[in-house]
């Protein structure tokens, strides 16, 4: 059985693809057969940076394809050990698809009202249609260095009862500059910028483990447990 995570949103720019690349990388060392099934068909973000990366021939490879229907996605599905699952922009007919077939699923969000009540909108659109709350994460991005505003959007987010990771994605011109070289967070020259994409990579592997319906007779990348 292939693993499945899903990163989804209901705004743009809110960090989702940079995490859906991030974990994959972090798969893709471990020595698992990656894909990253990008479905933003009109930004194809993932696709694109796939070919930076081959380009600037950054290891470890992984596979990246665009799919505009979860069918087609599926039919090559377990030919790989994890599908990373980038959704649109703006969740589609195809979320709640994608959703219900994945062991795990991440709601990045900025930390304004304007970030938080959408996300908030889709998880309960999510659980409505049969995704389990307890897979959902919701994961505070694009942060600035203003701890009262992420301690704000915690407490805003709290109430819904919904699991929010510790670690957060900030906004960072590091980060946009490997990205935008084809590396992932994680692969960031500065220290302290790849620590922190580290911390969040390990709050989404501990997510990802924490979940009752994962496959089994699978290698285990570091910092994946159980």
């Amino acid at each position: 059985m292939t693993l499945c995570v899903v990163m989804a949103s209901q705004k743009g720019g809110v960090g989702k693809s940079a995490l859906a690349r991030s974990l994959a990388v972090v798969f893709a060392e471990a020595g698992w057969k990656v894909l990253i099934a990008d479905f933003d068909v009109e930004q194809l973000t993932c696709v694109e940076w796939q070919a930076r990366r081959l380009a600037n021939e950054i290891e470890p490879e992984l596979d990246v394809m665009s799919f505009k229907s979860p069918k087609r996605m599926e039919k090559l599905r377990d030919s790989y050990d994890v599908v990373i699952e980038d959704g649109p922009g703006y969740a589609d007919k195809h979320t709640e698809t994608l959703a219900g077939q994945a062991h795990a699923v991440f709601l990045p969000t900025g930390v304004s009202l304007d970030d938080l009540r959408p996300t908030l909108t889709l998880a309960d659109e999510l659980v409505a249609a049969g995704v389990k709350a307890k897979d959902i994460a919701i994961v505070l991005a694009r942060t600035g260095r203003s701890q009262r505003q992420e301690a704000d959007a915690r407490g805003y987010l709290r109430p819904f009862g919904y699991h929010v990771l510790g670690p957060t994605w900030p906004q960072r011109d590091g980060f946009a500059a490997a990205l935008g070289s084809g590396r992932a967070g994680r692969e960031v020259a500065n220290p302290a910028l790849r620590a922190t994409a580290e911390a969040l990579d390990q709050a989404m592997l501990d997510f990802v483990a924490s979940r009752k319906r994962l496959p089994k007779k699978l290698p285990s990348p570091r910092g994946l447990r159980g």
